[in-house]
């Protein structure tokens, strides 16, 4: 569940950051034709801004990705929870790919002398 929240997080970063980068400022020149600094620090702003938006958006969908899959180790089985309420298929050792919403918990399936 904490990577769902990573990835809305990076994801509404990668939008708002987008969305500032688009914004208009109003600006006026003054008489001789020149910008103020404010036009140019907005430049300089918008430009960092045109590199942080792909990248948190990036980041988001890795952040995704890697929640899609888990691996349970030999010896155990995994329990898979979704909004509080348990799947009765159990996953088996190895490696699987899952809803990045559900949350796993490993349990151990060795006999116990």
């Amino acid at each position: 569940m904490e990577s769902l929240f990573f990835f809305l997080l990076f994801l509404g970063l990668g939008i708002a950051t987008y969305a500032f980068r688009k914004s208009k400022l109003n600006v006026t020149i003054d008489p001789k034709g020149q910008y103020g600094p404010e036009i140019r620090q907005r430049q300089m702003l918008s430009t960092a801004t045109g590199f942080l938006a792909p990248a948190f958006i990036v980041v988001a969908f890795l952040i995704l990705g890697i929640a899609s899959f888990v691996t349970i180790e030999p010896g155990e089985v995994g329990i898979k929870i979704l909004f509080g309420e348990t799947d009765p298929d159990v996953l088996a050792s190895g490696f699987h790919v899952i809803n990045p919403l559900m949350t796993v918990v490993r349990m151990d399936s060795r006999t116990q002398a």
